[in-house]
């Protein structure tokens, strides 16, 4: 199921990131927030009218919003930042998402127990409304936005075809935008590093947690704890990190991020032989593979920006979104046939950990063949 939703989705990042070339970056992050407020707000009468249907199909509304506008985002700091600044400003996009993902489960826990849910998801939607009247406000256009050619008419690009032609539309820049991914060589060869990197980072939501709960026997509430700290660990580390970090080879952080994710999956299958501190053993390894994270993001989300040409930083972005679906499409489906040697802990962790193989090779590669100003933190 949750491979299912990835599939579906997966275009839409691509999709929306080559939008904001045409139109704008501030254009789409404005659009975004507003589909989804307005969606997590039917997700909220949904509940209030008992219909699941409504409230699904409306999150998933919300859903696609999200990945659409991400893009935008990305590339609005790409053009508010030079190579040097570009990783640490990437870096910060990371604390804000994570801040605001552990701060809402947080939050909205607490609510829970005063407020019922329907009244959480709809004081939700009022935050990402009023997100998308700040923004509107007071974000500033891009470098890309005031640089986009007016049309014929002396105005700037406003709407899209109407009608029949739209559809024709989404197809062309559905098209044009997953061109790159086979016509530039080092962007194909960091989609084909990426992949298996983000195929370990999804494994802290598939195969460490169901390992973890069904195998190890942690308690829910030491594994609720584990992954509150997945979620603040970055908040406090990955800017200072970048900083240290900075003059480094892009491509080889990431193969030592890798290194030390492959060596703390190992280390649980170890844990699950040996049976000695099995809670802290666990708390440890997630908090491990979590500064690992902090390191395979890096070439991840900066090196497709830094070889990306000015005018398309968004569909370079969305390829970023692109192969964050695949790396989530991938990763429950690897985690169920590892989980199903679970007998035997060390194959299943040795299974977890395989994509790191291709992933330091690929890295490896990479580093010989991009630009060395690109492959700078």
């Amino acid at each position: 199921m949750i491979a299912a939703i990835a599939v579906v989705t997966l275009p839409l990042g691509q999709v929306g990131g080559a939008i904001s070339d045409l139109y704008g970056r501030r254009r789409m992050i404005v659009l975004s927030f507003a589909g989804q407020a307005v969606a997590l707000a039917v997700v909220a009468w949904g509940f209030t009218i008992s219909s699941l249907l409504v409230s699904l199909g409306a999150l998933v509304v919300s859903r696609s919003f999200a990945i659409i506008g991400t893009p935008a985002i990305f590339a609005y700091v790409a053009d508010s930042t030079d190579v040097a600044l570009r990783a640490k400003g990437l870096s910060w996009v990371r604390v804000g998402t994570n801040l605001g993902v552990t701060g809402g489960v947080a939050f909205g826990g607490i609510l829970l127990g005063f407020v019922p849910y329907w009244q959480l998801i709809a004081l939700g939607a009022v935050m990402v409304g009023t997100a998308a009247i700040v923004s509107a406000a007071w974000l500033k256009p891009s470098v890309r936005d005031l640089s986009i050619v007016p049309t014929a008419s002396g105005s700037h690009p406003s709407t899209a075809p109407r009608g029949a032609g739209f559809f024709l539309w989404v197809g062309q820049t559905a098209y044009s935008s997953f061109k790159p991914i086979w016509q530039d060589r080092t962007l194909f060869l960091v989609v084909l590093a990426s992949i298996p990197i983000l195929v370990l980072m999804n494994q802290i939501s598939y195969g460490i947690s169901t390992f973890g709960l069904s195998i190890l026997a942690i308690p829910s509430g030491v594994l609720g704890l584990a992954l509150a700290l997945n979620g603040l660990i970055p908040v406090l580390t990955q800017v200072p990190l970048t900083t240290e970090l900075k003059g480094r080879l892009l491509t080889r952080v990431g193969i030592w991020g890798v290194m030390v994710y492959a060596l703390s999956f190992v280390a649980i299958g170890l844990d699950a032989v040996g049976r000695v501190e099995v809670v802290l053993t666990f708390v440890v390894v997630v908090v491990v593979s979590t500064l690992a994270e902090n390191m395979t993001y890096l070439p991840v989300f900066t090196l497709p920006l830094n070889i990306s040409p000015k005018d398309a930083r968004g569909t370079y972005s969305g390829v970023i979104l692109t192969t964050n679906g695949i790396g989530g499409i991938i990763a429950p489906l690897l985690a169920g046939v590892a989980l199903s040697y679970a007998a035997d802990p060390l194959v299943t962790w040795g299974i977890l950990a395989a994509p790191a193989l291709p992933a330091i090779a690929l890295l490896w590669y990479l580093g010989s063949h991009i630009p060395q100003e690109a492959n700078r933190i």
